[in-house]
């Protein structure tokens, strides 16, 4: 065997090209530590100065605009609340704002437009209305769940009148629309 290359495991070192013996690792050396210092609050910063560039006051005008416009705007809507609820309780004159009750005599199962129509005009009349020109068609079957539409004016404006009968013996209820 030949010495020209010394084996790895001898004890004279190492051969090139072998990693090298292992060298022993320093251990690092730490310095001793201070004792924790308290903890100190830091110097108060001084305060921050705003300044501002127009005249104390200025710019309030569009909050007082907007506060009576607001005030303005609940005071109409209660007015409008006010109002729509004492029309509808009242049950003031008006188109569609209530049925009518009544009857009318058919004579055997039918009316004629002329009895319906002056039927519907005393209805009117009786509840305060000013009814004229009220044409109903030529022939009515009275009848339960029946509708017969008329037309005319009621104070001067242009009406329907629609009439339901609730049997065949003429009870009825009216509305105007």
């Amino acid at each position: 065997m030949s010495h020209d290359h010394p084996s790895p495991w001898s004890p004279s070192g190492h051969q090139q090209g072998w990693p090298p013996a292992p060298q022993p690792v320093p251990q690092p050396t730490y310095a001793p530590q201070p004792p924790p210092q308290p903890l100190v609050a830091p110097a108060a910063a001084p305060p921050i100065e705003v300044r501002l560039t127009g005249r104390p006051g200025q710019g309030r005008g569009l909050a007082i605009t907007g506060v009576v416009l607001g005030g303005l705007g609940l005071l109409a809507g209660g007015v409008a609340l006010v109002a729509a609820l004492a029309l509808g309780f009242l049950g003031g004159p008006g188109p569609g704002t209530y049925g009518l009750r009544g009857t009318v005599s058919p004579n055997g199962g039918a009316l004629t437009g002329t009895v319906l129509a002056d039927e519907v005009s005393r209805t009117i009349t009786d509840d305060g209305g000013e009814p004229d020109d009220v044409t109903c068609p030529a022939t009515v079957k009275v009848a339960q769940d029946v509708t017969a539409v008329c037309h005319g004016t009621d104070y001067g404006d242009d009406v329907t009148f629609v009439v339901f009968f609730e049997d065949d013996r003429g009870a009825f209820t009216l509305l105007e629309v």
